[in-house]
C-alpha cells in the first residue's frame, strides 16, 4: 500500500493520525489541566477583573496535575508543548503530497476552504462565549485581523491565543507555492538558509522577529517532510534499512535552529530544550517501530476515540480554549467541584467541535473538492 497522495495517511501509515490524536489529548491536557490549575491570567479567556478568582481549578481541588508533573520532573517536557509539536511534525507529513497533488494554486484554493470557512465560524463561537460568560469584547479591528489571519502582522492580540500555531502554519503554506516541489535536497538547502537567516537577522526589530520565529517553526515542520519523502524512497526502493538518517539529521539542524533562536531573540519555553526533542522524536520513532512490527496495532477499531479526536483535531483546536475554559470558571464560580468543571469543559468543547464539523468544515471540503473536479473537467475539454 503506497503512501497517500491527497495529504491522508494510508493504513500502512495510520499511526500518523493515532499520533495526531495523542497531541490532540497532550494540548487538551495542558489547558484544561496545566493551564486551569497554575494559570493565574488568562487574556482573552478571563476577564482582567476575574484574575482575582484565578486558577481556576488549584492543585488543593483535583489531582489530575500530578500527571503534569510526572512528566516535567521525569522528563523535563510538557503536555501542551509536546503536542504541538507532533502537530508541527504531522503538518510536514502530510502538506507535500497535497501540494504535489493539487499543484501551486489549486493548493491554495484547497487550503483556503478547508481553513477559513471553519476558522470564521470557530472565532465567532469562541467571540460569543467569551462575552456571554465573561463579558470580553473585541474591537472591530481585532476581529478583521482574526479572520484574514493577519493579526500577527499588525502586532494585534487575536480573538482566540491557539491561533499562533495557525499562523505558523500559513506561513509554510506560502513558503510551499513557493517551492513548487520538496526534495531532500531542497530541505537541506532551506535548513541551511533558515539557520543563517536566525543567526544573522537583527533581533531588535519586530518585523524581523516576526520572520526569524516562523523560520525556527518551519524547522519543525520540515522534519515531517523529511520524513514524507523518506518514506516514498524506501516505498520505490531507493533506501533500506539505513533510510532514516536524514530524517535525523533533520532533527538536528531543527534542534540547532531552535537553540540560535534562542540565543539571538530569547525563549523561555522549553520547545528548545533537548529533553522535548529526545522525548516527542523517541515516541514518533516508536510508532514507527511499532507499526512496521504490526501494523494491526494501530487499527482503527482498536482506538476509535482517538482517531475520532484526530479527525475534529481541527475544530477542536479552535474552540477548546475559549468554549471550555470560560465554562469552567462559570462552573466553578457557581460552586461546583474541579472534576466536574474539567469534565465539562472538555464535553462541551467536543461538542461543538462535532457540531461545525458537520455544519461547516465537511461542507466546505466537499465544496473545494467539487471546485477541484469542474476545474479539472474545463481543463480537460
Amino acid at each position: 500500500m503506497k503512501w497517500g497522495t491527497k495529504g491522508m495517511v494510508s493504513e500502512r501509515l495510520r499511526y500518523l493520525d493515532f499520533l495526531r490524536g495523542i497531541a490532540v489529548i497532550l494540548v487538551m491536557a495542558g489547558h484544561f489541566i496545566d493551564v486551569a490549575t497554575w494559570g493565574t491570567e488568562i487574556p482573552g479567556v478571563i476577564h482582567p477583573n476575574n484574575i482575582g478568582m484565578l486558577p481556576i481549578t488549584p492543585t488543593d481541588t483535583q489531582q489530575y496535575w500530578r500527571t503534569s508533573v510526572f512528566l516535567v520532573d521525569s522528563g523535563g517536557v510538557q503536555n501542551a508543548i509536546v503536542g504541538v509539536v507532533f502537530f508541527f511534525i504531522l503538518t510536514g507529513c502530510f502538506i507535500p503530497d497535497s501540494l504535489n497533488h493539487y499543484g501551486r494554486k489549486k493548493f491554495l484554493i484547497n487550503r483556503f476552504f478547508r481553513i477559513f470557512p471553519t476558522l470564521w465560524v470557530c472565532m465567532i463561537i469562541d467571540g460569543i462565549v467569551v462575552y456571554i460568560l465573561q463579558g470580553i469584547q473585541f474591537s472591530i479591528n481585532t476581529w478583521l485581523l482574526t479572520m484574514c489571519g493577519l493579526w500577527k502582522v499588525f502586532n494585534v492580540a487575536p480573538v482566540s491565543g491557539v491561533l499562533w500555531t495557525l499562523d505558523i502554519g500559513l506561513f509554510f503554506y506560502l513558503f510551499c507555492t513557493a517551492i513548487g516541489k520538496f526534495s531532500l535536497r531542497r530541505v537541506y538547502f532551506m535548513y541551511i538558509g533558515i539557520i543563517i537567516a536566525v543567526l544573522m537577522l537583527p533581533s531588535d526589530n519586530y518585523w524581523i522577529c516576526l520572520i526569524a520565529g516562523n523560520l525556527k517553526w518551519m524547522s519543525l515542520i520540515l522534519v515531517g517532510v523529511c520524513f514524507n519523502l523518506v518514506q516514498k524512497n524506501m516505498n520505490d526502493g531507493v533506501w533500506g534499512g539505513g533510510g532514516y538518517t536524514p530524517v535525523l539529521c533533520s532533527i538536528m539542524l531543527s534542534f540547532i535552529s531552535f537553540n540560535i533562536f534562542k540565543y539571538r531573540f530569547g525563549d523561555q519555553t522549553t520547545y528548545p530544550k533537548l529533553a522535548t526533542f529526545v522525548f516527542c522524536f523517541s515516541i514518533f520513532f516508536l510508532l514507527i517501530y511499532l507499526n512496521k512490527l504490526n501494523p494491526v496495532i494501530f487499527n482503527k477499531k482498536y482506538y476509535a476515540p482517538i482517531y475520532w479526536l484526530a479527525k475534529h483535531c481541527f475544530t477542536i483546536y479552535l474552540l477548546h480554549v475559549s468554549v471550555g475554559i470560560p465554562l469552567m470558571f462559570w462552573l466553578r464560580e457557581k460552586g461546583e467541584s474541579s472534576y466536574l468543571a474539567i469534565i465539562l469543559g472538555i464535553v462541551s468543547s467536543l461538542f461543538m467541535a462535532q457540531v461545525v464539523t458537520w455544519v461547516v468544515e465537511k461542507p466546505s471540503i466537499a465544496l473545494v473538492k467539487s471546485l477541484m473536479r469542474r476545474y479539472k473537467t474545463n481543463i480537460t475539454q
